[in-house]
């Protein structure tokens, strides 16, 4: 009894059981006869219609068959994300043979091991590839397809295809430590693409945006869904385009589907400023990770109604396999969402360890069941055998064993609890630790070697790499370097911890569960040998109050400007020469701290108001005033989150160095660093900005340049408040006060409910009790408790009573101010934060976090993109 029959735009009915398909060739072929000039794939290099696609894939195909005949074979595709990877796909299917697609930005050691799997004997590529791919072809042949006649024949070569034959197999981590190849037929490419057709996913009306390599299979079928349903399809080029500029891509293309990885869909909300003002858009579709309630949020703060959410639950095997949808009304009690419903046909059930079924609520094993799973595994018979079970009921449908641990709620909703062996997912991409640790027992020294996911603040997942090795190791920048040669870039362990011995279980494995917690571990567990290294390391260990390892990052370690100034006035003191905050911006490390200290001339000895934390690129410097305490090593992630070819720029108090006394007037501070900042860049157009204090000081500094003629392209105001403006209007009538303390409630509960914030709570009614108003009482508050260096203070207070002595005068420009979304109670009720009576015009841009959060981790990273995007609207 079928669940449902299907009828498709093409005409075609069928049921689950069905296999009289046309092939994938022949479904696009009608396509192209029905809406011939209709938009059928965009890319910024180059666009076709569905009458140019069809053409430019017929010469490609007879191009194949002209030199290797109709058989069915694998042919390596090697392109860039462009159109015209569509037309070669097309092509090697109308030649009745199946492709084997590479991501050209994958390591060259990784595709010489898939090209060599896949056995295949011709490489599809262009001209920008050409040689890439004859690097990795061995015996194949090469094939560019650039060189083809525009006028050869482009007629449709009607070849008789079976839905049977293969279509593609696309290359996933595989746990013996090299890839693995996952067939899929055109059958179920055929299938799926009418399933989604039927169900509302891809229609003929559709533009849908396309951000991936098509190595990778979601790609493949949303490009497939779109052309056999004659949508359009747009590629968009994440790496080379930027995040930031994808709202205004997807604005101006009238995109109405958008397909994407939860986390690069958090990092592209972040870059919203507030509403998306996407009137095209109608779905939103996230697959490849665990969705969280804040996702559901997100879509629902920024993206309004049509516009429904699709969370996806599938994998390369068993693509088609749980949908749920989600739209303004919806509410989640989980911190999570749900893996949602069977959908295409497919059942889903719970299983035990036995493989016997689990009734609901029970934890086990996600089987799916569905005519529309994969083929199997290449050349893996005994693999396949394993995963890929026949239907106990007989039958087309088959039953593949996810790995995945779930459970069924009694109206058939899925859960999701992740991996039952070790494979993770890591920004949508399917990762077996397997491969990972193969490519560390490669290097150098290295004995054993484990690899876990960790989660991450934000909901992503982080690869953790531990390892025993004969001797020392290189630091962790060259270990990541090194396995840069073989793995892509999702498959790189963002921390090392070295161990002296792996744990191992009964049976002699490695017990995973014996790991510790990558955070309570110091990455070289050895004191070094050499004596000035160690007296580094232990001045590094006093002042972080906690174990570190020589090669350990400042920031990765939580290090900020208070912990900074520590650290200068403990290492000047004990090694007798002054050093400046500077120095840890260009050696990061103990290690490399202390090799410093050796320079006969240590750059940063001599003090400059400028700091350069980014350096090359040809755009325009972006000049960032430090903050409340002076430094500027707060602004290291930023500057690390920002576009490569970005210059970032930090001026830091003169005063760090302990010996020039802290300057209190705000305008003669202004003048010192407009100066300084002339000396890289003598002319305009400036792009300036700073957080908090920082923000009010490049204010003066936009002032003054304006006054002196200059431009300001840019003037950013990060969480910065006009002096004065943190009091309520007094003017305000009741119901103001009552209305500005409703709307701010729920972020002062969010204030005093993070950690530490009862010991805050406990500052606040203390100062109560004495005189408002003194320098003392907000350096207290700032500082929490933290014992900090004199000179430390000293720059505080003069940084107090500047900003308030200081009266903002009139600025006919406009402020870029980057705000969190809400306030405390104790600060202004005022979306401009007092700038919408100073400027012009303010351009309020939200972000991610609070006040004392948006430069750190994972907060930063709603900042940066917000950031880089004014930016570009400065550059433009």
């Amino acid at each position: 009894m079928p669940y449902f029959t299907l009828v498709s735009m093409s005409g075609i009915s069928f049921t689950p059981g069905d296999v009289s398909y046309p092939s994938a060739a022949a479904l696009f072929e009608q396509v192209v006869a029905r809406q011939t000039e209709a938009a059928a794939i965009e890319s910024a290099e180059r666009s076709f219609t569905y009458d140019d696609l069809n053409r430019a894939a017929n010469r490609i195909a007879r191009a194949i068959v002209a030199g290797c005949g109709s058989d069915e074979e694998p042919v390596l595709l090697l392109f860039g994300k462009n159109a015209l990877v569509a037309a070669a796909m097309l092509g090697i299917l109308k030649a009745g043979k199946f492709y084997v697609p590479l991501d050209a930005a994958d390591p060259a050691a990784r595709l010489r091991l898939i090209a060599q799997d896949a056995g295949a004997r011709l490489v599809l590529t262009d001209t920008e590839h050409e040689v890439q791919a004859r690097a990795l072809a061995g015996e194949a042949a090469i094939f560019n397809v650039d060189t083809i006649d525009p006028g050869a024949d482009d007629r449709n070569l009607d070849l008789d295809i079976a839905s049977s034959r293969m279509a593609y197999v696309t290359y996933t981590s595989g746990s013996t430590g090299a890839p693995k190849g996952i067939q899929h037929n055109q059958h179920t490419l055929v299938k799926t693409a009418l399933v989604r057709e039927q169900l509302g996913f891809s229609t003929a009306t559709d533009r849908t945006a396309l951000l991936y390599s098509l190595s990778v299979v979601q790609s493949t079928q949303y490009l497939f869904a779109a052309l056999l349903n004659g949508g359009a399809a747009c590629v968009y080029d994440l790496q080379a385009q930027g995040l930031a500029g994808l709202a205004e891509w997807m604005r101006r293309n009238r995109i109405t589907a958008f397909i994407s990885t939860p986390t690069v869909y958090r990092h592209f909300v972040a870059t919203l400023d507030g509403r998306a003002d996407m009137p095209h858009l109608r779905l939103i579709s996230l697959a490849g990770e665990p969705v969280l309630a804040h996702d559901v949020a997100l879509y629902q703060r920024c993206f309004e109604a049509p516009c429904r959410l699709r969370i996806s639950y599938g994998s390369t095997e068993a693509p088609v396999s749980a949908e749920w949808v989600a739209d303004q009304r919806t509410r989640l009690a989980q911190p999570h969402a749900p893996g949602g419903y069977a959908w295409g046909g497919s059942r889903i059930f719970i299983r035990d360890a036995q493989g016997r079924p689990l009734p609901p609520g029970e934890v086990g094993e996600i089987v799916v069941q569905s005519d529309l799973l994969s083929t199997g595994y290449w050349q893996r018979p005994e693999l396949t055998a394993q995963s890929f079970l026949p239907d106990p009921a007989g039958g087309e449908r088959r039953l593949f064993r996810t790995g995945d641990l779930g459970t069924l709620s009694p109206d058939g909703l899925l859960e999701f609890y992740g991996r039952k062996d070790n494979q993770v997912k890591v920004r949508g991409h399917r990762v077996e630790p397997a491969e990972i640790e193969d490519a560390l027992f490669a290097l150098d020294g290295v004995r054993q070697a484990a690899v876990l996911p960790q989660a991450a603040p934000g909901g992503e997942t982080r690869l953790i790499a531990y390892l025993v090795s004969d001797g020392a190791l290189p630091d962790a920048a060259v270990l990541r370097a090194r396995l840069a040669a073989r793995l892509p870039a999702h498959m790189l362990p963002a921390v090392f911890v070295r161990l002296l011995s792996m744990p191992v279980n009964e049976a002699g494995k490695v017990d995973r569960r014996a790991l510790p917690p990558a955070p309570e571990l110091e990455r070289s567990t050895a004191d070094p040998a050499d004596e000035e290294i160690g007296r580094m390391l232990a001045i590094w260990r006093e002042v972080f109050g906690a174990p570190v390892g020589l090669d350990d990052h400042f920031v990765e370690l939580g290090g900020h400007s208070l912990i900074a100034a520590r650290i200068v006035v403990r290492v000047s003191a004990e090694f007798g020469t002054p050093v400046d905050v500077t120095a840890l911006a260009q050696a990061p490390t103990a290690a490399q701290l202390a090799r410093w200290m050796r320079s006969p001339t240590p750059a940063a000895s001599h003090h400059t108001v400028l700091a350069l934390l980014r350096a090359g690129g040809q755009r325009p410097p972006f000049f960032c005033v430090h903050g409340f305490v002076g430094g500027v090593l707060d602004y290291g992630p930023l500057a690390r989150h920002l576009d490569a070819d970005q210059p970032f720029y930090a001026l830091q108090s003169p005063a760090f160095d302990g010996q020039t006394p802290p300057q209190d007037n705000l305008v003669a501070m202004a003048t010192e660093y407009a100066s300084a900042i002339r000396a890289v860049q003598p002319r305009g157009p400036y792009r300036l900005g700073g957080y908090c204090f920082g923000g009010v000081v490049a204010f003066e500094m936009a002032q003054q340049l304006r006054a002196q003629g200059e431009s300001v392209a840019l003037l950013a105001m990060i969480e910065g408040y006009t002096p004065r403006a943190a009091m309520t209007p007094r003017h305000w009538t009741n119901s103001q006060h009552l209305a500005a303390f409703a709307a701010n409630l729920p972020y002062w509960w969010r204030d005093v409910t993070r950690p530490g914030a009862r010991a805050a709570v406990g500052r606040i009614v203390q100062r109560r009790r004495h005189a408002g108003g003194s320098a003392s009482r907000v350096i207290d508050d700032a500082l929490q408790g933290v014992e900090v260096p004199d000179t430390l203070v000293h720059i505080m207070q003069a940084h107090v009573d500047a900003m308030r002595c200081y009266k903002p005068g009139s600025y006919d420009g406009t402020i870029t101010l980057f705000r969190v979304r809400g306030q405390s109670l104790w600060r202004a009720h005022d979306p401009t934060m007092g700038w919408g009576g100073v400027a012009a015009s303010v351009r309020i841009r939200t972000i991610a976090g609070t006040h004392n959060t948006v430069l750190a981790e994972p907060d930063v990273r709603s900042l940066a993109a917000s950031l880089s995007a004014a930016l570009d609207d400065g550059s433009a």
